[in-house]
């Protein structure tokens, strides 16, 4: 075996025991949500409770396979069928890799990776012989991941979509794949804790009507809701016309037409955000302290949503990642970018800004709105698409801290292991933090044998002696910092 076989080998055997471990449920989902799963997946309740355990696996498993930065990587999604994740690599090397680990993942082959992918997209978004009229016709765009394709949405009541269609199919061959929609999507507004109703009074004043929406989830210092629910200075309210914060950025009111469509609002008087989310006929849920609320949920999984105007649970499941959807004209149109779409869902006007969350109440994004299959269709009719924008760009663009039921004190790990004497010999040593309990963005930073790393499982090469390593894992109020010293492993690994 050569030098990089044997080094592909111990990465497999490194990293295999802390991929197999089990996810972490906490308390489960409460019985309303596991029935509007049933609904939506038609399956009994001991159905529903095991494929919610999968799909949060899955979603750890997504986190670990992402953080591999494997160059060949071309997306993963959850597969109802098997309740595997499936992770699709353009490189038989690295399917390899992967498939050599004992975990509950499947790999499949495709033609291109999915930065050949990213690259193809931009290409085609910014191909001046398409420009001018794709502004008229384009409806939405995002990289396919199941079918390792760029795919875009046409409006085919568009004057200039035949010309449009014929001449990407002419470049793009099979690389782009087109569907045409009869019907526009339009924004799911109309007219304190995550998902309760809120109202813009300013353009209630000016304009008249209710102009409705939801809060998100809360922040710090207020909470964070849909961009176009409110622009830099409008003063937000409650049903009641209450003022419960004041819109300091909006990104959906920046100049440009390609933009996500976020808000953040500011806390007024004595209102008090709180880690908790109005789950309606659920009762009042908790933003969870593993992974920080935020642990993102692969394609293929469970999302499901609540909003002032239709309540909740409205679940759905993740579909496409990284949608571009055109909510204004043909002639003026108005991207808005980095959507994950939702088929199987619902949203209704005032349902804006309001979240949508795993089935363990990980928050996933915030919600933007619609495309219906029928004119007039509202909840719980299932729209043919709900997109949601990932509550990660809030937190960057914003530096937004989600509360959590952790609050605010520095992160704690469970279940750390260094070395993981059970994955580890042959001069081969793992370490692991399990998993973290954290409010705000939170980081993690190992060294040790000559190596760094940021993911949840550590991994190097030694040589007979000490090894030292090192754990750091930060939030807005300090870092946690572990370390450990220990023989290198250079017995056979279990």
């Amino acid at each position: 075996m050569n030098l990089k076989c044997l080094s592909t080998l111990r990465l497999s055997i490194a990293i295999i025991g802390f991929l197999i471990a089990p996810a972490a449920f906490g308390e489960g989902p409460d019985a309303d949500l596991i029935a509007a799963f049933q609904d939506l997946h038609k399956v009994n309740e001991d159905q529903a409770i095991k494929q919610l355990a999968r799909e949060e696996q899955a979603a750890e498993n997504y986190k670990l396979v992402r953080d591999m930065e494997l160059e060949s990587y071309a997306g993963s999604w959850f597969d109802e069928a098997s309740h595997r994740l499936v992770v699709a690599l353009a490189d038989p090397a690295d399917r390899d890799l992967l498939n050599l680990l004992n975990i509950n993942v499947q790999t499949v082959l495709v033609k291109r990776s999915l930065a050949e992918l990213r690259r193809e997209y931009d290409e085609l978004l910014t191909n001046p012989m398409l420009r001018g009229v794709a502004e008229e016709t384009l409806v939405k765009s995002y990289i396919d991941r199941k079918s390792n394709q760029v795919v875009i949405g046409v409006y085919s009541s568009s004057p200039k979509a035949a010309d449009f269609i014929t001449s990407v199919n002419r470049l793009y061959s099979d690389r782009v794949r087109i569907i045409q929609y009869d019907q526009l999507p339009t924004l799911s507004s109309g007219s304190l804790r995550g998902a309760d109703a809120t109202r813009n009074l300013d353009w209630q004043q000016q304009f008249g009507g209710t102009w409705p929406c939801s809060i998100g989830v809360s922040t710090v210092n207020g909470f964070i809701f849909a961009g176009h629910c409110g622009e830099p200075g409008n003063d937000i309210g409650n049903p009641s016309g209450n003022q419960i914060g004041e819109v300091i950025s909006s990104t959906w009111f920046q100049l440009g037409s390609n933009n996500p469509d976020m808000g953040n609002v500011d806390k007024f008087g004595s209102w008090t955000p709180t880690a908790q989310i109005n789950g309606y006929s659920d009762g009042i849920l908790s933003v969870p302290a593993i992974w920080a609320g935020t642990l993102e949920s692969p394609i293929g999984a469970t999302v499901c949503r609540y909003g002032g105007t239709s309540g909740g649970p409205h679940c759905g499941i993740v579909d496409q990642k990284n949608v571009t959807v055109n909510f204004g004209s043909l002639f003026s149109p108005f991207n808005v970018t980095g959507l994950t779409q939702l088929a199987g869902s619902c949203s209704d006007d005032g349902d804006s800004g309001g979240p949508h969350i795993s089935g363990t109440t990980q928050i996933q994004g915030i919600n933007i709105g619609k495309q219906n299959v029928n004119p007039g269709d509202t909840c719980p009719t299932p729209a043919q698409y709900v997109w949601f924008q990932p509550v990660k760009d809030f937190e960057q663009a914003f530096n937004s801290e989600i509360l959590t039921a952790h609050g605010a004190s520095i992160a704690s790990i469970s279940n750390f292991k260094c070395p993981d004497l059970d994955n580890s010999g042959q001069g081969v040593f793992t370490c692991s933090l399990g998993s973290y309990s954290s409010q705000g963005e939170t980081t993690i930073a190992w060294a040790g044998g000559g190596r760094t790393g940021d993911s949840a499982s550590f991994f190097g090469f030694c040589s007979p002696g000490t090894v030292n390593v090192t754990l750091a894992v930060t939030n807005p109020y300090g870092t946690l910092n572990r370390s450990a010293s220990f023989p290198c492993p250079t017995g056979p690994i279990p």
